[in-house]
């Protein structure tokens, strides 16, 4: 089953347009009268047909409306490599887990990378579509380390650290639903941060005795969070 995007849904039809109109009527052949199935990014699933056909947009009627929880509530704040490839990846993965939120946090000891953020938001939509995810992870621009930790969102927070006697991660996520988890740079966090992050009563969490690349300890962290809460 092929899923299309579009947030123009009105009370009883839909309009899909640019990349998805092109792949639905260009490559797909799809002929008025056919149904599609088409998110919206929040939940939920609309089974529609398709009423007519234009240069550059297509109208559909909705026949049916399916709505899917969001199981997964974790969210992601990681330093972006400077290689965009690598965070890419982070992001592709993380959309296919079921990730929430994610966070791009410029750190003291981080590469100083430029966001793409328009292209990130593409590639998390092809890979809501392909893994039928339902829900389009939602995405935030680069911040400094200070304005993040002064939006903090309001749930349980942990972040990643690699002193030996921090506690697993996967031993504290039981049942920790909304969670937030801070994933440093590879350099890891600066001294200060640290301290910041504790006083704000996040708590240290380990990832496991290797040490794991950036985008690595995404993707390890969303695959924990969902295993340990059945998601």
């Amino acid at each position: 089953m092929t899923i299309f995007y579009t947030t123009q849904i009105h009370r009883d039809s839909l309009i899909l347009e640019g990349d998805d109109f092109r792949h639905c009527v260009k490559s797909l052949r799809k002929k008025e009268g056919e149904k599609i199935y088409v998110a919206d990014g929040f939940g939920q699933c609309y089974l529609s047909i398709i009423q007519t056909i234009k240069k550059d947009c297509l109208v559909a009627t909705i026949k049916e409306q399916q709505s899917f929880d969001q199981k997964n509530g974790l969210c992601i704040a990681i330093a972006p490599t400077k290689n965009a490839s690598r965070i890419e990846t982070f992001v592709e993965k993380a959309t296919e887990i079921g990730v929430r939120e994610i966070r791009f946090v410029d750190f003291h000891y981080g590469e100083k990378p430029r966001i793409k953020l328009e292209r990130i938001q593409k590639i998390a939509l092809s890979a809501m579509k392909q893994s039928k995810q339902w829900w389009l992870p939602e995405i935030f621009p680069l911040q400094k380390f200070e304005n993040f930790m002064a939006d903090l969102p309001s749930m349980p927070a942990f972040f990643g650290h690699m002193d030996k006697n921090t506690p697993l991660w996967s031993t504290q996520i039981k049942d920790q639903f909304p969670a937030l988890i801070i994933i440093g740079p590879e350099g890891h966090f600066h001294s200060k941060e640290i301290t910041t992050m504790i006083n704000k009563g996040i708590a240290p969490c380990s990832l496991g005795s290797t040490i794991l690349r950036v985008e690595t300890a995404g993707i390890v962290a969303a695959s924990l969070f969902s295993h340990h809460n059945k998601i």
